[in-house]
Order: C-alpha cells, then structure tokens, then sequence
C-alpha cells in the first residue's frame, strides 16, 4: 500500500501491517524547469511522465499546454501521457481527441 501522506498511513497501522505500508513523501512536481532557456543542457531531452487515466480531472489538457509552453521558451522537454482510455468516465477522453492533444513533444 502506498500513502501520500503521513496521517493516512497512521491510520492505516491496525489495518495495514508496517511492512506492507509506504510513504511517499513530497508528491507533485519541481516547479523551476531544472534548465534555464537558451542555456547549454544535457544532449538528452528532459521527459515528463503524467501517468494516469485520460480524463479532464486529471490534468491532461494542463499537462500537454504546459508541454508546449516549455518548449516554447526554449527547453527540451518531451510529455509522456502514459494511460489508458476510461470511456466510462463523463470527462474521458476520446482516442481522436487524445490524439488531437498529442504533438508538438507530447505523446500517448
């Protein structure tokens, strides 16, 4: 089992045996791009991963804008959307328009 925070793992101790209960600390992302534009970098791209099911919740539109705003000031940046289709889910997104989303150093 894998917790975000400190106060739901305590409280999961007399369902959850020590051994089988994790923490991960400090979810969420670095919000200062680790390379300043226009400055010399790694030959590599930098990849960002959003792994989750393609609904609107999920920040997927946000995520691909923010992609492409990167790369507009100069990073090498390269989105990964790695998940699957929920069709089931009012804000699931269509195979078309995923695609539609994809491009520009985003990709599914």
């Amino acid at each position: 089992f894998v917790f975000q925070n400190r106060q739901d793992r305590e409280a999961s101790q007399g369902l959850i045996g020590g051994a089988r209960a994790y923490l991960i600390e400090g979810n969420g992302i670095e919000s200062r791009p680790p390379l300043q534009a226009g400055r010399p970098g790694p030959l590599e791209e930098t990849t960002v991963l959003l792994p989750a099911r393609m609904i609107a919740q999920k920040g997927v539109v946000e995520f691909a804008e923010a992609i492409r705003e990167l790369r507009a000031q100069g990073y090498r940046v390269r989105g990964i959307l790695a998940g699957p289709l929920d069709l089931s889910n009012p804000s699931g997104f269509s195979e078309e328009r995923l695609r539609a989303l994809c491009g520009e150093g985003v990709e599914w």
